[in-house]
């Protein structure tokens, strides 16, 4: 990736070469509003469970006595996922991207690897099919134009973690592939009308 890519972790910010980026997230929240997005999880307690998924993702341990009791049960729902996909791979997390042609940027969380078979993935406090699945389509783009070289995703998965310690698992793909909540062509063909409504809107409004 170029060096005039830069993300602000303070000010949550992308830019490149000077000009800033929408992210993803942002542009889903000016279409579709703050409602299905600003709210405990995306407050406090959603950067905090995204913080010690990070910590796993990357081989760390956590104790479980040491977590607040408000983010444990996610976190132990993450752990889950981990121990009922045994040969599902984390490759990256954090996986920080921009689109060299469409000029937008975006963070997804993981990075999987299943047999060979690549993946992103997104941890979600509630999987909303209107937002989420578009956004792993974004995720999905970004994938394929920062890492050209790399096979594009052949899934998106949605990771809903819940308070009792147990997670949602929601999971696109592609064509006729069968066992998949939604269609990951369709995802990513969904993200670009949204983005080009975005961009409609910043211009005339």
């Amino acid at each position: 990736m170029s060096n005039k890519f830069h993300f602000d972790p303070v000010m949550h910010i992308y830019t490149f070469d000077g000009r800033r980026l929408p992210n993803v997230t942002s542009v889903l929240q000016d279409v579709f509003g703050t409602r299905l997005w600003w709210n405990e999880w995306y407050a406090g307690r959603g950067i905090a469970v995204h913080k010690a998924v990070e910590i796993i993702a990357k081989g760390g341990k956590i104790d479980p006595s040491t977590l607040d009791e408000r983010i444990a049960g996610r976190v132990a729902g993450f752990k889950l996922f981990l121990r009922e996909h045994p040969i599902v791979k984390i490759v990256r997390s954090e996986l920080r991207m921009m689109h060299a042609s469409r000029f937008f940027a975006g963070t997804a969380d993981l990075a999987l690897d299943d047999c060979g078979k690549p993946i992103v993935a997104d941890i979600k406090g509630n999987i909303e099919p209107l937002t989420t699945y578009p956004q792993l389509g974004g995720y999905s783009l970004l994938w394929q134009s920062t890492f050209p070289k790399m096979r594009p995703p052949a899934e998106a998965w949605g990771i809903e973690l819940t308070d009792d310690g147990k997670y949602k698992l929601k999971i696109g793909k592609r064509g006729n592939a069968k066992g998949k909540d939604f269609d990951l062509n369709e995802a990513e063909q969904a993200w670009l009308s949204i983005l080009a409504t975005y961009n409609w809107k910043k211009k005339w409004l």
